[in-house]
């Protein structure tokens, strides 16, 4: 029967019908416009739907295929919470469907599909449908091949714009999806639970053969169990997923595409009962999913790293395991994450974890308890952390543990502080544990491994007032790294059938009795880089060795003759079988020098009072390691046999007395030495230090450059000093700066001149600082033949006398040179040598002859080649 709503159309003066009505057309017109019009169903309807109408089903309704075919727009099916059973004999049928139609609104229904053999059996199918809405919907499906919700293109038409909310879906076919999407956008999923358990049964499945984009999903918690399944699975753009549950052994797969897993962080309850709301909680059914097992350091309920799927798709802020909040001491006996929110107290043992993959984080609250029994203890459960806890107990009771595991495996154990016990952190029969950023001090035994506790690995912590610092007993294949040991009676005390242990980088330092003890002999244990620091003489070494023996750090013993790096081992053997240890110690370089390739192994003979060399060791220098190997045992220190023979020097230019006319000279030596590597060489220029060169390599030629050399006259010489600060000096040589030329002038005779001898003399002034030679040469003027020279080395003023063989015309040339190099010149030309003198007759008159005039005519005969005149 339909019926027209009366409050929504006919009452118009009753106020509460309009507001009735007005409350109706404002919820459904998201959708479109609202049904007024009511109908009754009682069986599945496929056909003749109308427009506007609300259809009630009034009973649990079956079909052998489909149930509901929805052939109109703007239809509310209200199932009233009856059940919908369909496809039970036909492959391709479904509990609702609509194709092509839109504004449907689903809800209060339950769809079941509980025939075997059949396929492609949906729930819910939207085929090219939009706007609809289903709410309050149960789905179950055990057909192959089908989708609860089906959400499809349909050509021409998409299915977009659909609002899915408080839904629960249940698949156990093959390929059997929770939610189906196939070319459909803008869709919003909220508040659904989905479990698929057949094979390929994704969970959310957003088809790759189809471009699926922004659409919504919340709140959504997916559990798919079945092989090759994914809790979701997508391909698409833009879609927004946050705060849902995404359960599978392989929780996500992407296809293709770039989307967003959460939103910005926000203040409100999550999904996994977390107070924040950001990401989603990636899991798996074995418990050992991401969120699982990611890090919460700060207990807000999001993982302290990003989860990310591929370079386009992260989720940001990945929702963690919520933290269960304890307030007292009790019996932890599920797994989870447990936050201690206040210091708590007990007579006893105040927590017993009895579960496995179980966090503790106590926060740096404080545990403090007395009598017998543990802070925590554990026994038969495995992968647990318990960490940031402050413990404390009794140091003089034998029985007070700090934390007690027996027979747990790959549990962790970090940064707590334990405070006097009489065993603070025992391993019993436990093994493959992680024990790190521990504070330990004031117990008996400050971590004790007990018998079969093997492969765990115990790291970067602080133990302190232990009369045992590390007391492994019957134990084996530990590691134990970066472990500062303080104020122990024995800082490591091995007990019998401990073997392969392997200590690394452990400082143990004011120990009473022994830094290192193995009383019995344990086989194979190793030590590397220890650093033993119970005397004023700090020393690290490393250390294999057979038999029992004890180690602690020694004070100094004098070791004349040889160089003393300081570092001491005091070694002992505790067993009579034989013993032997090999050793490497540490060193530095710093003020070794050459003696550095000198060092050895010593023994120091007490007897003798003197240091022996161990015979077969030696030292790597580029390890910075003394070894040797003893068998029998004393106090023992890398030393060396001290250098005493200085570098030798050769200098090899400039030569001795160099001349030079430049500013700048290259100073070129050789310098040796039968020890150091490197020396230290320097320059000294008249006696004054002018450069140095500290890496001067041993047998290698080296220079040195002078620049802005002034005229003068200097000395050099090179001073090396070798590693073991031996020095020398070498040879001084001499060198002189002069970058002027010399001068040279002829005074005479000057050119043109006429000189009455054969013998000239010539007068030159040469001045040079650094004159070398002079060569002075007279030429023939006519045909340039060299007639005479001769060389002097004088300068100043001075005369040479040089001769020429007969009269005639010549040049005096005067060529000056000094010991640089430069010369100068000075000529003469046109000297004319005479030494002939004129002749001169009177042929009238004659002697005693009478003239009878007073002029008288004077006949005369003169004959020279360089006349000048006749008086």
């Amino acid at each position: 029967m339909r019926e027209i709503m009366k409050e929504g159309c006919i009452n118009h003066s009753n106020s509460s019908g309009i507001f009735k009505f007005l409350s109706i057309v404002f919820f459904l017109s998201l959708f479109a416009i609202s049904p007024i019009f009511a109908d009754t169903l009682s069986a599945c309807k496929t056909s003749g739907w109308i427009s506007g109408t609300t259809y009630y089903l009034t009973n649990d309704v079956s079909s052998t295929g489909t149930c509901m075919q929805i052939d109109a727009n703007n239809v509310t099916l209200d199932c009233q919470g009856y059940t919908i059973i369909y496809g039970q004999t036909t492959n391709y049928s479904y509990g609702i469907y609509s194709l092509g139609y839109n504004y449907t609104n689903i809800k209060n229904c339950k769809l079941v599909q509980n025939t075997t053999g059949r396929g492609y059996v949906h729930g819910i199918y939207f085929a090219g449908s939009s706007n609809n809405k289903v709410e309050n919907v149960s789905i179950s499906v055990i057909g192959n091949y089908s989708s609860g919700i089906f959400l499809s293109y349909s050509w021409p038409n998409s299915a977009n714009y659909n609002f899915i909310k408080n839904v629960s879906i249940n698949m156990t076919g093959v390929q059997g999806y929770g939610l189906q999407l196939y070319g459909s956008n803008y869709n919003n999923f909220t508040n659904i639970s989905i479990l698929t358990s057949g094979y390929l049964g994704h969970g959310v499945y957003l088809s790759p053969s189809s471009t699926n984009t922004n659409n919504s999903f919340t709140n959504i918690s997916v559990t798919s169990l079945g092989s090759n399944s994914n809790a979701l699975f997508l391909n698409g753009d833009n879609n927004i997923l946050f705060n849902n549950i995404f359960n599978s052994t392989y929780p996500v797969y992407i296809s293709s595409g770039s989307n967003s897993f959460n939103t910005t962080l926000i203040s409100g309850k999550n999904i996994v009962n977390g107070s924040y709301i950001g990401g989603n909680f990636w899991a798996n059914p074995s418990g050992t999913g991401f969120s699982q097992t990611c890090s919460d350091s700060n207990n807000d309920g999001i993982c302290d790293t990003n989860y990310t799927i591929n370079s386009n798709n992260i989720d940001y802020l990945p929702l963690a395991v919520p933290p269960i909040p304890l307030s007292s001491c009790g019996t932890i006996s599920s797994p989870g994450r447990y936050i201690l929110t206040q210091n708590v107290s007990s007579s006893g043992t105040c927590f017993t974890i009895a579960a496995n993959n179980v966090t503790l984080d106590c926060q740096g609250y404080t545990i403090n308890h007395t009598g017998n029994g543990a802070g925590i203890q554990v026994q038969n459960y495995n992968f647990l952390t318990i960490k940031n806890c402050i413990i404390v107990g009794d140091p003089s009771n034998s029985l007070s543990y700090g934390i007690s595991l027996k027979f747990n495996q790959n549990n962790t154990v970090i940064n707590n502080t334990l405070l006097g016990h009489g065993t603070a952190l025992t391993l019993y029969s436990s093994s493959y544990n992680l024990l790190s950023q521990n504070n330990i001090s004031s117990a008996t035994n400050c971590i004790y491994l007990e018998p079969f506790s093997n492969f765990n690995n115990i790291s970067s912590s602080s133990l302190s007032s232990c009369y045992n610092g590390i007391l492994p007993y019957n134990s084996s294949n530990n590691i134990f790294f970066n472990i500062s040991l303080v104020a122990s009676n024995n800082g490591i005390n091995i007990y019998p059938d401990s073997k392969n242990n392997s200590f690394i980088e452990v400082l143990i330092s004011q120990s009473t009795f022994s830094d290192y003890v193995d009383s019995l002999g344990s086989v194979n244990n190793t030590l590397v880089n220890i650093t033993f620091n119970s005397s004023l003489y700090p020393t690290k070494a490393s250390l294999t060795y057979a038999g029992g023996i004890r180690i602690k750090s020694a004070n100094a013993i004098p070791s004349p003759g040889l160089l003393n790096v300081s570092k001491y081992l005091n070694i002992s053997n505790t067993t009579s079988s034989a013993t032997w240890v090999s050793i490497n110690i540490s060193y530095s370089n710093d003020t070794i020098g050459s003696n550095e390739t000198k060092l050895k192994l010593y023994k120091y003979n007490a007897t003798a009072g003197q240091w022996q060399e161990v015979p077969g060791s030696g030292v790597n220098t580029s390890l910075k390691i003394v070894y040797g190997t003893i068998s029998s045992f004393s106090i023992f220190a890398p030393l060396a046999a001290l250098d005493s023979t200085p570098p030798s020097i050769q200098l090899i230019s400039p030569a001795n007395n160099t001349y030079t006319n430049l500013t700048y000279i290259t100073f070129t030596f050789n310098a040796t030495d039968d020890q150091s590597i490197t020396l230290n060489c320097s320059l000294y220029i008249s006696n004054t230090l002018n450069q140095t060169n500290s890496s001067v390599v041993n047998g290698s030629i080296t220079s040195f450059t002078l620049t802005g050399l002034t005229d003068g006259s200097y000395n050099w010489k090179i001073n090396c000093s070798d590693q073991s600060g031996n020095s020398n000096v070498s040879e001084t040589r001499t060198f002189t700066v002069d970058t002027i030329k010399p001068s040279v002038t002829i005074n005479y005779p000057s050119s043109n001149s006429f000189v009455n001898s054969k013998s000239i003399s010539i007068n030159l002034t040469i001045t040079d600082a650094n004159i070398n030679y002079t060569n002075i040469s007279i030429i023939n003027a006519t045909n340039g033949a060299l007639i005479n020279s001769t060389v002097t080395p004088l300068s100043g003023t001075f005369v040479v006398v040089l001769s020429v063989p007969t009269d005639g015309v010549y040049n005096v040339t005067a060529i000056t040179y000094d010991k640089v190099g430069y010369s100068n010149s000075s000529t003469v030309t046109n000297i004319t040598v005479d030494s002939t003198n004129p002749s001169l007759t009177i042929n009238s008159p004659s002697s005693n002859v009478f003239l009878n005039s007073k002029t008288i005519s004077i006949n005369l005969t003169v004959s020279d080649t360089n006349l000048n005149y006749t008086n």
